[in-house]
């Protein structure tokens, strides 16, 4: 089964913000040098997400999808966790799923480690965000619909 008809299932709560950035942490523990075999399937992994994303924010070109995705570069969980931590609870704060939508692609470029300074007045909502904030039940799913 593709990621893609995973995503298509209505049923199935995604998480862009941390399947986003678990995979780019993950190229990048990883490294670039991988034997054949290995290189295939997290390109492969790479694209069905990418693809994913795509249908699912379609007013967005694949320009600005690929501009947004490829910014990522040298994302790791270690230098980055307090940041896709903020970004995850910013996310699910946003009440309606349209306006989720709306602020994906945002969101992920404001991950970025080289885009993180460009826009300081952008980055302010996310100061003092954490997953510590949130009440749910206990035992409660952390998931919300997009």
């Amino acid at each position: 089964m593709t990621l893609s008809r995973y995503f298509e299932e209505k049923s199935r709560a995604v998480d862009w913000v941390t399947l986003i950035a678990g995979l780019t942490a993950l190229r990048n523990s990883l490294g670039y040098r991988l034997n054949k075999e290995n290189h295939a399937l997290i390109c492969l992994l790479e694209y069905e997400v990418s693809n994913a994303l795509y249908m699912f924010l379609g007013e967005h070109t694949h320009a600005e999808v690929d501009d947004a995705l490829n910014s990522l570069y040298g994302l790791n969980d270690h230098l980055c966790g307090e940041v896709i931590e903020s970004r995850m609870v910013y996310l699910y704060l946003l009440k309606t799923p349209e306006y989720r939508k709306k602020e994906l692609l945002n969101i992920i470029k404001s991950i970025s480690p080289i885009l993180r300074f460009s826009n300081r007045d952008y980055l302010k909502r996310f100061e003092g965000l954490s997953s510590s904030q949130l009440n749910y039940p206990a035992g409660a799913t952390f998931e919300y619909e997009l």
